[in-house]
């Protein structure tokens, strides 16, 4: 059960993760040259754009159910949970060292499956 003092805590961590955010939006955006960032999006293929999207969500599907058939028969779980834990493993692997992403992976399988 969450406390009061807990509940706002947890807000003002929101808040300054907010901050942060949109603080380091602001510098990563601050130099891109918008015109010729219009110019390029408008000899975008928008069926190409939409095949590599859809292959790219294609991926953590496959994966999710690659980890749940390597998982016990006893030890199973839903797919949608499964598909959670894959995507944040995604993230952290694509932001971190080596192997970090895998071992989220098992940490919250193990937590939460």
């Amino acid at each position: 059960m969450m406390t009061r003092k807990s509940a706002i805590r947890r807000r003002w961590m929101w808040a300054i993760a907010l901050v942060v955010a949109t603080s380091l939006l602001f510098v990563v955006f601050k130099n891109v040259d918008w015109t010729r960032v219009w110019l390029e999006v408008r000899r975008v293929q928008p069926l190409w754009l939409l095949a590599a999207v859809a292959l790219n969500f294609a991926i953590l599907l496959l994966w999710s159910l690659q980890w749940r058939v390597f998982l016990p028969r006893a030890r199973r779980i839903k797919y949608s949970r499964m598909f959670e834990t894959v995507a944040f493993m995604s993230t952290v692997t694509n932001s971190v060292p080596y192997m970090m992403g895998q071992a989220s992976g098992v940490l919250l399988l193990a937590k939460r499956g």
